[in-house]
């Protein structure tokens, strides 16, 4: 019975981990925290807590207007959409919430 009990247990751990995985990428980003894409895909998330690191990206960096999209091809290559028109705005907003 206790090992029912530990494999249960674990078999709902394994199907729960995907769902806490993605809800942990999702959402609003906080202060300091930061993400990068590559150009095949590859995506990573953290927070910098170097104020000298921080400042020496916020030269680099420009503020987003409006909505951006980020995808990635059948071709294996990430794309970036700026919306440029109030149908596109409207489907980037509503893919953000």
């Amino acid at each position: 019975m206790r090992r029912i009990t530990i494999v249960a247990a674990g078999l709902v751990a394994a199907l729960a981990a995907p769902a806490f995985a993605e809800d942990n990428m999702m959402g609003m980003m906080q202060g300091g925290e930061v993400m990068s894409f590559m150009g095949d895909g590859h995506m990573g998330k953290a927070m910098v807590t170097d104020q000298a690191m921080m400042d020496n990206m916020m030269k680099m960096a420009t503020p987003i207007d409006g909505c951006l999209i980020i995808m990635t091809g059948k071709d294996g290559k990430t794309y970036m959409v700026k919306p440029s028109n109030a149908d596109e705005m409207a489907m980037c907003q509503k893919m953000a919430m």
